[in-house]
């Protein structure tokens, strides 16, 4: 909503002032990486400030609305948030991509 609203991605800060996860800032939160959000192009990147708790994430945004986001993930040490965000690229420099689907198929019973 926020996205539709300003015709452009809401800044990690505008995520974190609503209390979105992994955006917001608490207790919670440095537990599990304390991770430095930033907006890159159409990607939210999270720069990990304790790689021995959980590695970097950068999430790429389909421009369009109903796409499904990309999810990257980089345990590498001492990240920057990349400026590529093609496959290759990422691929590349050690971010392998996160693999989620749900199929609605296996949650459904048929009854004959």
């Amino acid at each position: 909503l926020l996205r539709e609203e300003a015709q452009a991605l809401p800044t990690p800060e505008q995520l974190a002032e609503e209390g979105f996860a992994p955006f917001a800032q608490d207790a919670s939160s440095v537990s599990r990486g304390g991770h430095a959000w930033q907006l890159r192009q159409q990607a939210y990147v999270g720069l990990s400030q304790n790689n021995a708790v959980a590695g970097s994430f950068l999430m790429r945004i389909a421009a369009d609305p109903a796409a499904a986001p990309d999810i990257w993930l980089n345990r590498g040490p001492s990240l920057a948030a990349p400026d590529d965000l093609s496959d290759a690229a990422l691929a590349s420099a050690g971010w392998q991509q996160v693999v989620a689907q749900f199929d609605a198929g296996v949650t459904r019973q048929h009854r004959h």
